[in-house]
């Protein structure tokens, strides 16, 4: 019986590496240079950007239940008054929520087996998970795509594994804690795979995660884990691209070391495993990110190292290393747009302009009768208009003529911050009161808001802000 069923996951796994199984095999296929990954589908983050990158595929969501009706109202809301219309308006948006939960509840109870019953905290919380996704920017349609894919995976778990998969133990879709992990594996299919690249990941999931510890990252993968479970998904790629693990160690060696040795002046095994595992991560194109992170971060280490003193990029607490991987990934992140005075300017984010960023803020801190702290995120947001109020409003380098000048203007601009903020907080906490929010000064989205309105402030009349 076990000899039948290795020669099934055997015949798996040739369907696997010899088809055209994954939704990128096309343009794998199309491309000359053996190595070269299709574009990433995803970027550093998180979610959410995956979930962009899925939804231009989800016109259908226009076709779900109720869509006639709601063209309908809005066409008949025309007649009505502006006043009457926004209250309509409003109406709609909270009855779409409340009938979007329902529906997900209904999925949920289809996928589970039975009713969900809502003054029981873990039916509650399973509802709240899967209804959440839906303001983190994922479609109904995502959604419903998501919990289909959890039962097939469930499925193939029960039939390939006897219902225990690895760390998860005996897998219960009525645990919140396995309905996540299953989210996490079913969250693939936002990043270009279909449904059945995923299953077919789950039931050779042995055969990569073993492949992946023994070639190149060295350690055990948990299949709870959304990281490890990307890790997995990137390694599945190079499989299907027809390496073995020896050629891929070979091939992130080859293309990283010049990287590594650039940075640290050596070639360091261990680091160079960190950043593997970190180019797997990203699923596709992460060891050509990685590689343009690492030149980067030799580029940028000077300037960095002249802000907040020597980099130890090899040992704790990381804090330091953390700086300058942040400037590095900044440095090559493209363009980014600024508001400044009701006026729209690009940011250009390259090396050049990171090293002069750094030098402006070293300048700026010299002066400043209270200087920031480099590693709080609320220290440095508000001076990092005001850098670019300098280099780009007014296009003033260090060196230039003016600067010194320019520096004395943006330094009393930054020290009328307190009474500023003072001055606004009410009607901040005040509009978010009306909107049914809590102002959370140590929300970064909160505060963010707050500054966005102090910036202006301080660039116009701050009667006419409030």
């Amino acid at each position: 019986m076990k000899q039948a069923e290795l020669l099934i996951r055997i015949l798996i796994a040739v369907c696997f590496f010899t088809t055209s199984t994954l939704s990128y095999a096309a343009e794998v296929s199309s491309n000359e240079k053996k190595g070269q990954m299709p574009p990433s589908s995803e970027s550093t983050g998180d979610a959410q950007n995956a979930v962009d990158n899925k939804n231009a595929l989800n016109e259908a969501e226009k076709e779900q239940p109720g869509g006639e009706d709601q063209e309908k109202e809005s066409e008949d809301s025309k007649a009505e008054d502006e006043e009457e219309e926004t209250e309509s308006s409003s109406t709609l948006k909270t009855q779409a929520s409340q009938s979007d939960t329902d529906t997900i509840q209904g999925w949920l109870e289809n996928l589970i087996g039975r009713a969900l019953y809502l003054n029981n905290a873990n039916d509650q919380a399973i509802l709240d998970f899967w209804s959440g996704l839906l303001d983190q920017g994922y479609t109904l349609n995502q959604v419903q795509s998501l919990i289909d894919t959890v039962g097939v995976l469930k499925d193939a778990i029960d039939f390939w594994y006897n219902g225990s998969f690895f760390q998860m133990g005996a897998v219960d879709l009525e645990d919140i804690s396995d309905l996540q992990a299953l989210f996490n594996w079913a969250n693939l299919i936002n990043l270009g795979f279909t449904q059945l690249n995923v299953k077919m990941m789950v039931i050779l999931a042995d055969i990569f995660m073993q492949g992946v510890k023994d070639n190149l990252i060295h350690r055990d993968l948990d299949v709870r884990n959304a990281r490890d479970i990307k890790i997995i998904a990137g390694w599945a790629q190079y499989m299907r691209e027809g390496y073995s693990g020896e050629e891929v160690y070979n091939l992130f060696k080859n293309q990283m070391s010049p990287s590594i040795t650039a940075l640290l002046g050596s070639f360091d095994i261990g680091f160079f495993t960190f950043m593997a595992e970190e180019a797997l991560s990203k699923v596709n194109g992460g060891l050509d990110y990685i590689c343009s992170l690492l030149d980067a971060m030799a580029e940028v280490k000077d300037a960095v190292e002249a802000l907040i003193g020597p980099v130890d990029i090899l040992n704790p607490p990381y804090q330091d290393n953390g700086f300058l991987t942040y400037w590095a990934e900044k440095a090559t992140s493209g363009n980014e747009s600024f508001i400044f005075d009701n006026e729209e300017y690009i940011i250009n984010w390259s090396i050049q302009y990171v090293k002069d960023f750094l030098a402006v803020v070293k300048d700026l801190n010299t002066i400043l009768e209270s200087p920031i702290d480099y590693y709080d995120p609320n220290s440095m947001g508000m001076i990092t208009d005001w850098i670019h109020y300098v280099l780009i409003v007014k296009g003033v380098k260090p060196g230039d003529s003016g600067y010194n000048t320019l520096l004395q203007e943006v330094k009393q601009r930054i020290e009328d911050l307190p009474e500023i903020i003072a001055q606004l907080m009410p009607s901040v906490i005040s509009l978010f009161n009306e909107l049914g929010l809590t102002y959370d000064d140590s929300n970064g989205l909160h505060h963010g808001y707050l500054m966005f309105w102090v910036t202006m402030a301080l660039s116009g009349d701050i009667s006419l802000t409030s």
